[in-house]
């Protein structure tokens, strides 16, 4: 199928066996420009995955054992990436995966919704450096340099995520405050612009049943937003 543009997997039968294997010999062409896979009842994706260099959007709903993701961030034209019910998953993406040869983590990324994903703990994970929001060290460059939209959605636990220097959009609803809670100490604690630079640009931010989201707090992080023209709480 040469010609294909788009790909929709759904297990309707969450119990099929050999999962994975079947998802491994589904390999598409490498130019396919959208996948959405749901139900998936098998707990990691197949590598090839990390192949679609032409890759535009990806969703991956109701695939409630996975646990374990290629690496993402080698997909250079990924524009959406959608993550909703992915109740195993505790990180996204691998220290491991990355190497000095990264030259942009998510490129191309301009939309990002996480949504019910109960035991997510934050972005990178086995491998170290999993708490402090921070890019690993051997990233060249800022990571999501141009993602504009952000939406997460009943996380719980989720106590860290990385820089997004280019923001526009941001909608957190059922989530923990921490993560932003660190951006203000940050912004508190340092005069260097690469603080200062985190969320300047940031335009509609949407908040609701944040937890620990005191009002001084919240005052902080609308103080620290200069181009802010929307707040809804």
């Amino acid at each position: 199928m040469e010609h294909l543009e788009s790909l929709t997997l759904n297990w309707e039968i969450r119990g099929v066996a050999n999962a994975e294997a079947a998802l491994k010999n589904l390999e598409p062409h490498k130019d396919i420009k959208a996948i959405q896979v749901w139900n998936y009842p098998g707990e990691t994706l197949p590598d090839w995955f990390s192949l679609l260099t032409s890759l535009v959007r990806l969703e991956l709903s109701f695939c409630t054992k996975l646990k374990y993701l290629p690496p993402l961030h080698q997909l250079s034209s990924l524009q959406e990436l959608k993550l909703e019910f992915l109740s195993a998953l505790e990180y996204v993406s691998d220290r491991d995966h990355l190497s000095s040869s990264t030259m942009s983590f998510f490129q191309s990324l301009t939309t990002l919704k996480i949504m019910e994903c109960p035991i997510l703990h934050g972005w990178w994970g086995r491998g170290g450096q999993t708490l402090t929001g921070h890019q690993p060290q051997q990233q060249q460059q800022p990571p999501f340099p141009v993602l504009s939209e952000l939406e997460i959605s009943n996380c719980p636990v989720l106590n860290s995520e990385p820089l997004f220097p280019n923001l526009e959009t941001l909608e957190l609803d059922r989530t923990s405050f921490k993560p932003l809670e660190l951006k203000i100490m940050s912004v508190a604690a340092s005069s260097s612009s690469s603080y200062s630079l985190n969320l300047s640009k940031l335009k509609v931010l949407t908040v609701h049943n944040l937890e620990h989201l005191e009002p001084q707090l919240l005052d902080a992080l609308t103080n620290s937003l200069p181009s802010l023209q929307s707040l809804r709480i």
